[in-house]
């Protein structure tokens, strides 16, 4: 009896050995890498990015829907507001949703000291000697 349980053993640990090794060539084959805990990057990246899309879009909505809600009953003017800034946060949402998906670029700096310039450090500006 003793017998049948250390072959058993030995089958679940030759059988979990090869299935880390199927999993090995696998992420191999794909190109990807695990974690020290063993699970994969990839799939958690693409998940947070999925998550962080859904919640910028339910975020700039929410953030609209309460400020036009706010202001429709600090002003007494019933639907006005709220369809107006829900719109506006829908558009927002949308928006950062866009951005965050490289759909778009990231908006930039109006001030020119941030601007970054566009060829070679060396050529001259125009009106410079």
């Amino acid at each position: 009896m003793a017998k049948d349980g250390a072959d058993d053993d030995l089958k679940a640990e030759d059988l979990a050995e090869r299935l880390r090794a199927l999993e090995a060539r696998r992420d191999k084959r794909l190109g990807r890498e695990r974690g020290e805990d063993g699970n994969d990057d990839e799939g958690r990246k693409g998940l947070a990015r999925a998550y962080k899309v859904a919640i910028e879009l339910v975020a700039g909505v929410a953030v609209g829907t309460f400020m036009g809600y706010w202001l429709d009953k600090w002003l007494g003017t019933s639907p006005l507001f709220l369809v107006a800034l829900f719109a506006l946060g829908t558009a927002a949402g949308f928006l950062n949703v866009a951005r965050s998906t490289g759909m778009l670029a990231p908006p930039r700096s109006l001030d020119p000291a941030e601007t970054v310039e566009r060829g070679s450090d060396n050529e001259k500006k125009p009106g410079e000697s």
